[in-house]
């Protein structure tokens, strides 16, 4: 017997935030605990934005199966489910779906699209293949995450590809790469490294370019550069 909790008090909030290192023990864990704690606490940089509501499933011993939150915006008929993680039991999994299909549809909500992790600035989508290769900024997760969602109705509505290319190094005598690079350099392309004195100005130049890239993609919520610096300054 599979009981859904709403991540209201203390207890809870631990069992949401321990069940990825319980499941991740001997693998690669993708939790930014600390960032998951500012959103459960109502504090995090982008918590003014939108309604945030953890699930939790435990079984009869009060052991936590599987975890979730939804992200409500304003005047958005789309709810975001994202901060998914759970052992490889349909049964749990179909308990914590249920529920969130059933306050999402109290609130007139018409569409749950995942996983976004409250905004895609913090994290969204499922790592698919390649589980042997890990890289600093992709998903990673369970390899049944996406199987597990699809037997519950979701569909894939974006593929994204990332490319893993060799590392270049001062050995290298590639004249295509060499010719490339100078291209660019003669249009005023300039590769640097970020320093303390320069980094917060690196990172609103950033904020600008990803504003406009990030765009088009699915689940996209501007954010300000003020939201952006204060998430991304600690780096």
């Amino acid at each position: 017997m599979y009981k859904c909790i709403s991540v209201l008090r203390g207890s809870e909030k631990v069992c949401f935030l321990t069940l990825p290192g319980k499941l991740y023990r001997d693998d690669v864990c993708p939790q930014n605990y600390d960032e998951e704690e500012l959103l459960l606490d109502g504090i995090h940089p982008l918590s003014d934005e939108f309604f945030f509501l953890p699930y939790i499933v435990v079984n009869g011993f009060h052991r936590t199966i599987c975890r979730c939150a939804v992200t409500y915006y304003p005047n958005d008929n789309t709810a975001y489910l994202g901060f998914f993680e759970s052992y490889e039991n349909e049964d749990a999994v179909k308990v914590m779906f249920e529920a969130v299909e059933r306050d999402a549809r109290k609130r007139g909500i018409t569409k749950i699209v995942g996983p976004v992790n409250a905004s895609i600035f913090i994290g969204y989508r499922f790592k698919v293949d390649n589980f042997d290769r890990v890289y600093t900024g992709e998903p990673y997760n369970k390899p049944y995450y996406k199987e597990l969602w699809e037997k519950f109705g979701f569909k894939v509505s974006d593929t994204y590809v990332s490319n893993f290319l060799r590392r270049v190094t001062e050995k290298d005598n590639d004249e295509l790469l060499q010719r490339i690079y100078n291209r660019y350099e003669r249009k005023g392309y300039k590769v640097v490294n970020p320093t303390k004195r320069t980094f917060k100005k690196c990172l609103t130049d950033i904020y600008a370019l990803m504003m406009d890239l990030y765009s088009g993609f699915s689940g996209y919520k501007m954010i300000s550069q003020k939201q952006f610096l204060k998430m991304y300054f600690r780096l």
